[in-house]
């Protein structure tokens, strides 16, 4: 049987998903002032298995907006660190989002272009 979150686990989602700031999440959300305590929150909860699954439900949406950003850009560098800022706060954690932004900034429009794709085809196979 899941368990089902608690609504302050919900606002901290949504606030997460908003922003991308865990601590800040848990600021405005739970009852603490101390950005260590909620450090430790954040992480807690970024841990938990259902609060993971509401935010793997949001990976299509950062996925959507990822290619409406690199449509809207013609320099693919920026377009792909936009995407990143957005998949990050759909809470998607990949190697290939996470690269150095100056090997980014180093690549070919080719390079990027296989790296967008292959950021998109390791969402699609995440989210099902």
């Amino acid at each position: 049987m899941s368990k089902r979150l608690t609504i302050k686990q919900r606002k901290f989602t949504q606030e997460y998903l908003r922003s991308g700031n865990g601590t800040g999440a848990v600021l405005k959300t739970y009852n603490t002032k101390s950005s260590v305590v909620a450090a430790s929150i954040a992480h807690e909860n970024l841990r938990k298995p259902q609060i993971k699954d509401l935010i793997d439900e949001h990976a299509l949406d950062a996925a959507k907006r990822m290619g409406e950003l690199i449509r809207q850009d013609k320099s693919l560098s920026v377009a792909f660190q936009a995407s990143k800022d957005t998949l990050d706060r759909a809470g998607y954690k990949s190697s290939t989002v996470h690269r150095d932004d100056s090997k980014i900034r180093q690549m070919t429009d080719q390079e990027l272009e296989e790296e967008i794709a292959s950021t998109f085809t390791h969402i699609l196979a995440k989210i099902g």
